[in-house]
């Protein structure tokens, strides 16, 4: 991903090309790892647009470290990108569970 932006971008800073491909790296890896080995495989299909979000928002952080903002900022735009996905890929998990607790506690007031 960070490659193939450089590529695009016409980006020649080889550190700056590394540093962005280590973090997309560890990005994709992690989100990678919950969907595949997380959640369920009733929840993948509703969770794929969520993988596709976080990819292409590391890459609008990825364009602006190209294009001169500092690492700081970088860092801290990958890190939102996999905190705000990751938690949109647990809720994904969540919801079902929610669901059935959320119901067996009216059933429980009712009783």
């Amino acid at each position: 991903m960070a490659y193939d932006v450089a590529k695009e971008m016409n980006v020649t800073d080889e550190s700056r090309v590394q540093e962005a491909w280590k973090s997309a790296i560890s990005v994709g890896m992690q989100l990678d790892y919950y969907f595949y080995r997380k959640l369920g495989k009733d929840k993948k299909t509703g969770a794929l647009g969520v993988l596709d979000s976080a990819y292409t928002d590391a890459i609008v952080c990825i364009r602006s470290y190209y294009e001169g903002v500092q690492m700081e900022r970088f860092k801290d735009c990958i890190r939102h990108v996999l905190e705000l996905h990751m938690a949109r890929l647990q809720s994904h998990s969540d919801k079902f569970s929610e669901a059935r607790s959320s119901g067996a506690s009216r059933l429980q007031i009712w009783h």
